[in-house]
């Protein structure tokens, strides 16, 4: 069993707390501007939606 460090957990504290600061951006602007979000995730959608290999199931 490999245990944990004292300064490898405090590196993913900071990873985590970095994710959520980014998280609630991502969430204030998709409010702020709905249309341009939704236009911006069809258009993501549509481009990645091609290459999803073959037998795999839609999530």
């Amino acid at each position: 069993m490999v245990r944990e460090t004292g300064l490898r957990q405090g590196a993913i504290s900071v990873r985590i707390a970095q994710l959520a600061v980014v998280d609630r951006v991502l969430i204030a602007v998709t409010r702020r501007t709905p249309h341009q979000t939704e236009a911006a995730l069809r258009a993501t959608f549509d481009t990645v939606h091609d290459l999803r290999l073959e037998g795999q199931p839609r999530r």
